[in-house]
């Protein structure tokens, strides 16, 4: 989903992403968002990987 397009037209400027990402995946979800207008606050999750994980994870020592 274009950021842009779900929150300039509704009045939203500024996003806030609260622990998607970790220490290991910063960076990249940052080159992701430099592309769009809209402006970001993300706050970093004390797991490497944030709560982004691909699948639900079931082993114990991936859920912190």
């Amino acid at each position: 989903m274009n950021p842009d397009i779900a929150c300039i037209p509704n009045g939203v400027t500024t996003v806030v992403d609260c622990g998607s990402s970790g220490v290991s995946n910063f960076r990249a979800v940052v080159r992701i968002l430099r592309d769009f207008e809209i402006r970001w606050r993300l706050v970093l999750h004390v797991s490497a990987g944030g709560c982004a994980l691909p699948y639900l994870p079931r082993r114990r020592e991936y859920c912190t």
